[in-house]
Order: structure tokens, then sequence, then C-alpha cells
């Protein structure tokens, strides 16, 4: 299970500010603990879960809290490599009908963010 998540690179052309390019990161997840799961940037295990048992729950920002630990990781220290994720088959024995649902529909949908402040708000840009 994976996401391609996007997130712009922007520069300043005279008074506005324009995507030139973007930045793509995988996104894989591990079971973590009933209800939750870990959050893994381009094979790096961050701190961040995610909480799929309640549908209101925004999947955004903890991927975008992810993704902020992924760049700005100690580029010293060696980090192990995480090349195993969860799939949705292996959910769907696990976990009931709703959970599942909100994987699919609020989870897995999230694969980008270009709004300046919030990329801002998680020191992205």
């Amino acid at each position: 299970m994976k996401n391609v998540f996007e997130i712009p690179i922007y520069e300043k052309q005279g008074e506005d500010f324009v995507i030139v390019n973007t930045t793509t990161y995988d996104i894989t997840y591990l079971n973590h603990k009933t209800g939750y799961l870990s959050i893994v940037v381009d094979g790096f295990l961050t701190k961040q879960k995610v909480d799929v048992r309640l549908k209101s729950n925004p999947c955004k920002k903890p991927i975008l809290r992810a993704i902020s630990e992924y760049i700005h990781r100690d580029p010293d220290k060696n980090y192990s490599v995480v090349k195993k994720s969860v799939t949705l088959e292996s959910l769907r024995q696990i976990y009931n009908k709703n959970i599942i649902h909100n994987i699919v529909n609020h989870l897995l949908p999230v694969t980008k963010e270009a709004n300046r402040d919030t990329l801002t708000e998680f020191n992205l840009i």
C-alpha cells in the first residue's frame, strides 16, 4: 500500500510565487497497533502515525509531519531502510469494513499539498 505524495517547489517571480517543479515522496505504511499505521517516507521509518479508525481524522497532517521529519533527519546518522510495507489485503484480514473504508477513501487519495501556508507550517519550503 503506497501513496506517491507531491510537494511543489516554488520560485518567486516578481510579486508572485510560481510552482517550478515538484518533489515526490513514496509513502508506505507499517502496521503499528490496532487502528494505527506507522508512516514510512522513502524507506525511512518516521515517528508519525495515522489513526485509521476515525473518518474525521485528517490523514494529510501526519503525512506532512513525516515528510518534514524525513527532510530534516540527521544526515550523519545511519538509518536502516524499511523495505516492507503493509498491504491492503493484509489489513482486510485484520480490520473491519469501516476501517478499510477509511483507508481506501481517506488515506490513499491523499497525494499532494500545494498550499504555501501549510507547507511553511510544516517547514517544507
